[in-house]
């Protein structure tokens, strides 16, 4: 059972955390939940927060957990698409009190669980890049204590191993002036994305060279 951080004005992160980028489709997010996550530390579900407007532009959090199941229909049951969620285990956090801190966000990061940001739409630029990402080390200002999320870390380190058996494309940068870099690193693409770019859905960058 790892601890659950509600105090995050004495936490702060230790070091710079890790992520991966990359480009999916919602089908192949879908299935590598599905199909990815160690058995070891299930069930597993998403949880995250929305931002609701109480009164006038004036806005609070509400949380919400989904089934992992359920990932496809969270994006779209909003006005706007969802696009950043955390990976709970259940056996990892079996208890997750979302009344008892506005901040939800920087509860669910702060406590190691691994992030996930999922394409969000950009106004006339098409679909951005996706991410698994997390907050694995931890220190408190006033005691110093440390806390490091071994656990939860090797859930990142397995998924991002076997997403980046997918990554099978570069990917092309687009920049205002008109000129183009090809990226063949930090965010690679899916045969999904490609296959969608192909039959006219727009993301951020355009499709490069297959590079594995």
């Amino acid at each position: 059972m790892r601890q659950v951080i509600y105090d995050i004005n004495n936490w702060r992160r230790l070091g710079r955390g890790q992520v991966l980028q990359f480009f999916a489709t919602d089908d192949e997010v879908q299935n590598w939940l599905l199909t990815l996550l160690p058995p070891e530390y299930g069930p597993y579900t998403l949880v995250g927060a929305d931002s609701i407007e109480v009164e006038n532009k004036m806005y609070v959090e509400k949380g919400f957990e989904i089934d992992i199941s359920d990932f496809k229909t969270a994006i779209y049951e909003k006005e706007y698409p969802r696009w950043q969620y955390w990976i709970r285990s259940k056996a990892l956090t079996p208890k997750l009190d979302f009344l008892r801190q506005k901040r939800i966000t920087w509860v669910l990061s702060y406590s190691g669980l691994v992030g996930l940001q999922h394409g969000r739409y950009l106004k006339d630029a098409g679909r951005d890049f996706s991410s698994i990402g997390i907050v694995d080390k931890v220190i408190n200002d006033e005691t110093g204590e440390e806390i490091v999320n071994k656990e939860y870390l090797s859930i990142f380190k397995k998924l991002k191993k076997e997403i980046k058996r997918h990554l099978l494309y570069s990917s092309i940068w687009k920049f205002d002036d008109g000129s183009e870099r090809e990226d063949i690193k930090l965010q690679l693409m899916t045969q999904g994305v490609v296959d969608q770019y192909n039959k006219g859905i727009l993301f951020k960058n355009k499709p490069g060279r297959r590079v594995k």
